[in-house]
C-alpha cells in the first residue's frame, strides 16, 4: 500500500492496520540486516558486553552494573521480554526469569532503546561508540527520578568503559522532545537547539531498535504527511481498539521535510565539530548544504525507508552512509563538480577510518563499496596508497589536510550565505547560543602571537599515544615514537627552543592524558637531567589539570592560570637569571607561550620586579583577578627565594588595587 492507497484507503481500519504490521514486518528485517552489520565490527568481547548493555537498564540489583540504592528509580523496558537481548543476557549470567523477579520495575518507564550514529553502519569502525536513546514519558517521572536513572546511566557508562574500554553515552529523550524537533537537551554541547529537523532526520535514518517500541514513522509510507501522521497516531494510537497497536509502535513524531533556517547554524556547528573529526565534519556539512539547495525530493531517512519497505535490502540501498555518500555525490556533481574530490577524498577515509586509515576486507560490504566507489573515482594505485598510507604523512602535511578539509567546510558555509535570501536572519538560534558558538570557533581558528597550536588528530587517536622529547637547552624536539627509529625532519611533530613551551603543546593537546608515562625523555644535551625534566612535565600537567573545569564562550576569555619557569640552571652557575618563561591558560581553553627578557636587569629584586609586573598585567585583565599562578625554579633553595620576592611584590600590587578602589579581588595562590 503506497502513499496514496493509503490516504485512499484510510477509513478502512483493517487494511491500514495489516499495511502497519506487513511494514513492521519489513522494518525488523532492516533491523536485524543493522545488528549483524554491526556485529561484523565487533571484537567477541565487545559484542558480549553489546548484548548485556540493555539488561542493565531493564533490572535494578546490587548484583548488576548501575545499581541505585532507591525503590524511586524509574527502569524498565517496554517488551524487553521479547527482546533477544533478554535471553542472551539470561544465557551470559547463567539465571533464569525467576531469579531475578525482584529486580524488575513494577511498571515499566523506558518505552524505546535506540542505537544511533556510525553504529551499525559501513562507516562503524573497531573505536566506534555507543550511543543510546533511552525515550521515556518525563511527565510520568518526577525530576528526583530522572536524577537517579541518569545516576544509573552513569555507573553502568563507567563500568563499560573499565571493564571493557568502550565509550557508552545514554541520552535521556521525553517522548514529546522528539515530537517536538526538541534535541537541545540530547545533543553534544546544545547544538540541538539549532539543529531541530536536521538531527531528526539523522536520529530516523541511523537508529536501530535495540528493546521496546518501533517508531511508528518508520513503518509508514514515504511522504506521508503532517495531517496524515496525526489522523493514523489519533486513530491507531491514542485511542482504545482491538489492534493493539500500542503495543508495538511509539508516535514519535513525523519529518516531511529539513527547515532551511537550521542550516546556517548547522554549518556553524560543522566548523566547530571539524576540530575534532574534520573529516565526518565536511561529510555533515555537505549533507546540510544539499539540503539547502533541495536537489533531492526525498531525505536520506525515506530513500532507506522506501527500499526497506519495498524489500530491497541492498547495502548501498539501505545502509545510513551508502545512501548520503550518493546522496552528496549527487549535489557536488551539480552545484560544485570542481570540488568533487575533496569530498570523494573524505568519503574515502570515512570508509576505511580517520585518521587511522586500514585496508578494508574486498569480501565484506564496506571493502565492496571501496572498491565500487574507487573504480568509479577512477582513482589508480598510486592515489590508493597515497591516502591508504595516511599514517605516514608528516605532522606537517597532516595539519595541512586537515586545514583543506576545514577551508572547504567555510566554502560551503559561504555558499548558503550567498544563497540566502534572509540576510538579517539567517541564524536559527538565540544571539546568547550563537555568541557562544562564534566564541568556540574563534577560540579554534584564530592564530594569536604565542598561541600554543593544536596537534593532528591522527596524533591523539591513534593508539599508541606515547611521544619522545629529546633536546638541548636551545631547541626541543618532539617525536611519535611510532617513529622512534627514524629521527629525520620529519619525524618530527613539534620543536619548540622552550622546553616549557614544549610540555605546554604536549598539555594542551592531551597527549599525556594525565598518564606521564607515555611522555619519554631521550638524549637529552642539556643541564636538565631526564628525571628533571619528567618532574617537571608532572608539576607543570598537575598544576593546569581540571577535572570539572567549565568553559564559558558567551563571555570574553579570562585568564585563569600562569605558570613561570625561571631559566635557573643558568642562576645555579652565574648566581643569575637572563630570563624567565610563562606558560598561560585562559577561560576558553586555550594556552599562550611568552619569554621575559631579563638580560639587561643586573639586581634580582629587579629581575622579579619584573617578572611579578608581567604577570599582574594578566591580572588586571582579569575581572576579579581570579588566578592562580606557580613559580618555578630547578633548584629548590633558589626557588624559594625568587617565589619569596615574586609573591611579596604581587601582594603589594594586590594592597595598591584595593586601596585605589578596584574590582573586588580574589587570589588564589597555589
Amino acid at each position: 500500500m503506497n502513499n496514496k492507497k493509503i490516504t485512499d484507503n484510510i477509513q478502512n481500519d483493517k487494511k491500514v492496520v495489516q499495511f502497519l504490521i506487513k511494514s513492521r514486518k519489513c522494518f525488523v528485517s532492516y533491523n536485524v540486516l543493522r545488528l549483524m552489520e554491526l556485529f561484523r565490527n565487533l571484537s567477541e568481547e565487545k559484542k558480549e558486553l553489546f548484548n548485556i548493555i540493555p539488561f542493565f537498564l531493564h533490572v535494578n540489583s546490587p548484583d548488576y552494573p548501575g545499581f541505585v540504592d532507591s525503590e524511586n528509580i524509574p527502569f524498565g523496558i517496554i517488551s524487553f521480554y521479547d527482546s533477544g537481548f533478554f535471553k542472551l543476557s539470561l544465557k551470559h549470567f547463567k539465571i533464569t526469569a525467576k531469579e531475578i523477579r525482584l529486580s524488575i520495575a513494577r511498571k515499566f518507564y523506558i518505552r524505546g532503546l535506540y542505537i544511533m550514529g556510525s553504529s551499525g553502519t559501513l562507516a562503524q569502525g573497531v573505536h566506534s561508540d555507543f550511543d543510546y536513546w533511552v525515550v521515556l514519558d518525563k511527565s510520568e517521572c518526577t525530576e528526583s527520578q530522572i536524577l537517579l536513572l541518569e545516576a544509573k546511566f552513569e555507573k553502568i557508562e563507567d563500568w563499560c568503559k573499565k571493564e571493557y574500554d568502550q565509550s557508552v553515552s545514554f541520552f535521556i529523550v521525553d517522548v514529546d522532545q522528539i515530537k517536538d524537533n526538541n534535541f537541545s537537551e540530547i545533543s553534544e554541547e546544545s547544538s540541538g537547539s539549532a539543529q531541530k529537523t536536521i538531527l531528526k532526520e539523522e536520529f530516523y535514518r541511523t537508529f536501530m531498535v535495540i528493546a521496546g517500541l518501533v517508531p511508528l514513522w518508520a513503518v509508514l509510507p514515504v511522504g506521508i504527511n503532517d495531517y496524515q501522521y496525526k489522523y493514523i497516531v489519533k486513530k491507531f494510537l491514542n485511542t482504545d481498539n482491538d489492534y493493539d497497536l500500542n503495543e508495538k509502535f511509539i508516535d514519535l513524531g513525523n519529518l516531511s521535510g529539513i527547515d532551511k533556517k537550521e542550516c546556517p547554524g548547522a554549518l556553524l556547528w560543522q566548523i566547530y565539530k571539524s576540530r575534532s573529526d574534520p573529516v565526518k565534519a565536511l561529510l555533515k556539512s555537505s549533507l546540510i548544504v544539499s539540503y539547502y539547495c533541495g536537489l533531492n525530493k526525498l531525505l536520506p531517512c525515506d530513500i532507506i525507508k522506501e527500499n526497506f519497505l519495498s524489500d530491497s535490502f541492498n547495502e548501498s540501498h539501505v545502509d545510513p552512509y551508502a545512501v548520503i555518500f550518493n546522496y552528496v555525490i549527487k549535489f557536488y556533481n551539480k552545484i560544485c563538480i570542481e570540488e568533487l574530490p575533496v569530498i570523494e577524498e573524505a568519503i574515502f577515509f570515512r570508509l576505511c577510518g580517520f585518521p587511522v586509515p586500514k585496508k578494508t576486507n574486498p569480501e565484506h560490504p564496506k571493502g565492496i563499496l571501496v572498491k565500487k566507489l574507487l573504480t568509479a573515482w577512477k582513482w589508480d594505485n598510486k592515489k590508493i596508497r597515497y591516502f591508504t598510507d595516511y599514517v605516514k604523512w608528516p605532522e606537517k602535511k597532516k595539519l595541512s589536510y586537515e586545514k583543506k578539509l576545514l577551508k572547504q567546510i567555510k566554502f560551503l558555509y559561504k555558499l548558503v550565505l550567498e544563497r540566502s535570501s534572509d540576510k538579517k536572519q539567517i541564524f536559527y538560534m538565540d544571539d546568547l547560543e550563537l555568541l557562544s558558538l562564534k566564541n568556540r570557533i574563534s577560540a579554534i581558528l584564530k592564530r594569536d602571537e604565542g598561541k600554543i597550536p593544536r596537534c593532528s588528530r591522527y596524533l591523539y587517536a591513534r593508539g599508541d599515544r606515547s611521544i619522545s622529547v629529546s633536546g638541548s637547552d636551545n631547541l626541543w624536539y618532539i617525536y611519535d615514537n611510532r617513529e622512534r627509529e627514524l629521527r629525520n625532519k620529519e619525524s618530527i611533530i613539534f620543536k619548540a627552543k622552550e622546553l616549557l613551551r614544549a610540555i605546554g603543546w604536549i598539555i594542551y593537546n592531551s597527549l599525556c592524558l594525565n598518564d606521564l608515562s607515555l611522555v619519554k625523555f631521550q638524549s637529552l644535551q642539556s643541564e636538565i637531567t631526564s628525571g628533571k625534566a619528567r618532574q617537571f612535565l608532572g608539576i607543570v600537567n598537575d598544576f593546569f589539570s581540571d577535572k570539572k573545569e567549565v568553559k564559558k564562550y558567551y563571555t570574553k576569555p579570562v585568564w585563569k592560570k600562569i605558570f613561570v619557569s625561571v631559566k635557573t640552571e643558568s642562576f645555579y652557575k652565574k648566581k643569575q637569571f637572563t630570563f624567565a618563561e610563562m606558560l598561560l591558560k585562559n577561560s576558553w581553553g586555550e594556552y599562550y607561550f611568552l619569554v621575559v627578557d631579563l638580560a639587561d636587569i643586573e639586581k634580582f629584586e629587579l629581575k622579579c620586579y619584573k617578572i611579578a609586573k608581567v604577570m599582574w598585567g594578566y591580572f588586571e585583565d582579569s575581572s576579579s583577578f581570579n588566578i592562580k599562578y606557580f613559580v618555578y625554579t630547578f633548584e629548590s633553595w633558589q626557588n624559594a627565594l625568587v617565589v619569596k620576592k615574586i609573591d611579596e611584590i604581587i601582594t603589594g600590587f594586590i594592597k595598591n588595587a584595593k586601596r585605589t578602589g578596584e574590582n573586588d579581588i580574589y587570589l588564589d595562590i597555589y
